[in-house]
């Protein structure tokens, strides 16, 4: 039996998955990289200013309270943004630089940071 505190982060898990489909295309990825990290990939993103809309999207939309089982949940959000082909060539290597720069983002908390080590505000 699954203890009601992992009921209600699972349930926390499907909608926040739920609010991030709202903030992308169709043609983009959302996938559980493990635990309370959750992963976004942008596809055929040509200009490296059409994601931080995006993320400022993301952002917002993960601050309005969650409900789950009659009770208000608020959570907060710290987005690492790595960018093919600048800061990698593979899967692998953006994963990398994106876990990297979402650890320097979750020091402020609420806000992204590309891996060139720009934090950036949700404004």
């Amino acid at each position: 039996m699954t203890p009601p505190g992992h009921d209600m982060g699972d349930l926390l898990l499907r909608q926040a998955a739920i609010r991030l489909q709202g903030c992308v295309r169709k043609s983009d990825t959302i996938t559980r990289m493990g635990g309370d990290e959750l992963t976004v990939i942008l596809n055929e993103t040509m200009e490296p200013g059409s994601v931080e809309p995006v993320t400022k999207n993301i952002l917002k939309s993960l601050l309005d309270p969650f409900e789950l089982n009659g009770n208000a949940c608020n959570v907060g959000c710290s987005i690492g943004v790595a960018l093919f082909p600048e800061h990698g060539l593979d899967g692998e290597t953006l994963l990398k630089h994106a876990d990297s720069a979402m650890y320097h983002a979750k020091r402020e908390r609420n806000t992204y940071c590309f891996f060139n080590g720009k934090l950036k505000r949700n404004s």
